[in-house]
C-alpha cells in the first residue's frame, strides 16, 4: 500500500452514456467523506461522455477500447490506489452524501475485514412485486452471513461492495463470464477461500437497472448454470434448486393471498 493512498477508489466504467455518467459522478462528488479517488474507464465513447465527466472535475478518465464491462473493470484496477474499491455503474448512485463516511466507520471498527457490502434500493421491476410502492423502488436487504445454501439463493448487487484492492489484484474478474463475473468473484472469495466479510445493514446504493444482464437473459441463465457447476456439487444443485422453487412459490402465494410484500432478500440470479 502506498503511504498516501486514499481509503476508497470509486470506479465507473462507461460507454456512450453521458447522462447516466453525469448522475453517477455527481453522486460521488457529493460525498462528505473526502478520502477517496474517482476513476473512470471509458470504452471509447463518441457521445461526449468523457467531456461531460472532465467538465465535472473527474481527473482520472481513461478512454480506450476494451472487451466489455468486466474487461474495463480489470483495466481500471492498475489505476486504483485506494485500499478499498467500489465499482459504481454508470447511472447508479450512492443513496445519500454520507455513504462513504458510514462505510469508513465500519472499516475503522473492522480493519481486518477485506469485503464489506451494504443493502440496495433497486428500481428494477419485478414480475410479481413491481417496482415498489408508487414506483419508488424496492429495498433489497441482504443477510449478515452466507452459508452455501444462502449463497446459492441470494446474489449481492456488486454496486454495494467495498472490497480490498488486494483481493482484486490477486484474482480479478474472470473474463470467461460475460455477465456473471462479479458473481463468480463473490463465490470464489466467500465460498472457496472463505474470507472474512461484513454486512453494513443500511442502504448504500440506488440501482437503476437496465444493464446488460436484463438485455441478455439467455446468456445470463447459461452463465449462471456454469457458475453453479463450478462451485456446487450435483447433489447440492438439485437440493438447493428444489428448496429455491418451493420458497419462491411460498412467497408468491403469500403475496397474492395476503397482499404482503416479502421482507426477505430477492432470491435467485
Amino acid at each position: 500500500m502506498r503511504p498516501q493512498s486514499p481509503l476508497f477508489s470509486i470506479v465507473t466504467v462507461t460507454l456512450n452514456c453521458a447522462d447516466a455518467a453525469r448522475r453517477t459522478a455527481q453522486s460521488v462528488h457529493r460525498q462528505t467523506f473526502s478520502d477517496y479517488e474517482y476513476v473512470v474507464k471509458d470504452g471509447g465513447s463518441t457521445d461526449g461522455t468523457v467531456d461531460v465527466l472532465r467538465a465535472l472535475g473527474v481527473t482520472t478518465v481513461v478512454s480506450a477500447p476494451d472487451g466489455g464491462i468486466y474487461d474495463a473493470m480489470n483495466r481500471a484496477l492498475p489505476l486504483c490506489r485506494g485500499r478499498y474499491i467500489c465499482f459504481l455503474n454508470a447511472g447508479d448512485t450512492f443513496i445519500h452524501e454520507n455513504v462513504l463516511r458510514s462505510v469508513a466507520d465500519y472499516i475503522e471498527k473492522f480493519p481486518e475485514v477485506p469485503f464489506f457490502y451494504g443493502d440496495v434500493l433497486t428500481m428494477q421491476r419485478h414480475p410479481i412485486y413491481g417496482a415498489g410502492d408508487n414506483g419508488q423502488g424496492r429495498v433489497l436487504r441482504f443477510p449478515d452471513t452466507f452459508d452455501r445454501l444462502t449463497a446459492f439463493l441470494i446474489s449481492i448487487c456488486q454496486q454495494s461492495w467495498f472490497v480490498s484492492r488486494d483481493l482484486y489484484l490477486e484474482r480479478a474478474f474472470d473474463l470467461s463470464f460475460r455477465l456473471k463475473a462479479d458473481h463468480d468473484f463473490f463465490f470464489f472469495w466467500l465460498l472457496k477461500r472463505q474470507i472474512a466479510y461484513k454486512h453494513i445493514p443500511e442502504v448504500v446504493v440506488r440501482y437503476t437497472a437496465g444493464g446488460q444482464s436484463e438485455l441478455h437473459r439467455y446468456v445470463l441463465r447459461q452463465e449462471h448454470k456454469r457458475l453453479l457447476k463450478r462451485y456446487y456439487s450435483p447433489s447440492e444443485r438439485l437440493l438447493f434448486s428444489l428448496f429455491q422453487r418451493f420458497r419462491q412459490l411460498y412467497r408468491v402465494m403469500n403475496f397474492y393471498l395476503r397482499g404482503v410484500r416479502p421482507t426477505l432478500p430477492l432470491l435467485g440470479p
